[in-house]
């Protein structure tokens, strides 16, 4: 049973090598990528009252909406609330 093994290995030698190389840089890889996105410092997401900034905003009721031009406000008012 040992003599097979060792005669596999010695006949794929060139590919087990190649596929460990590959194991290991990938998982060299992983390891830089997420060490460096730990070591990013990113600001924490913040939702500030935003039903406040619905009420204060001039609002078209969607069955106005008779045109394109409306349509686009109201787009882009909603697209503002999303924003970050």
């Amino acid at each position: 049973m040992l003599a097979k093994i060792k005669q596999f290995v010695k006949d794929h030698q060139a590919d087990i090598i190649l596929v460990i190389g590959v194991i290991l840089i990938s998982l060299l890889s992983f390891a830089m990528g997420y060490i460096m996105a730990k070591q990013q410092v990113k600001e924490p997401l913040r939702i500030e009252n935003p039903k406040s900034e619905i009420r204060n905003s001039k609002q078209i009721p969607i069955t106005q909406i008779t045109n394109f031009k409306q349509f686009g406000e109201l787009e882009f008012r909603i697209w503002n609330l999303f924003r970050i």
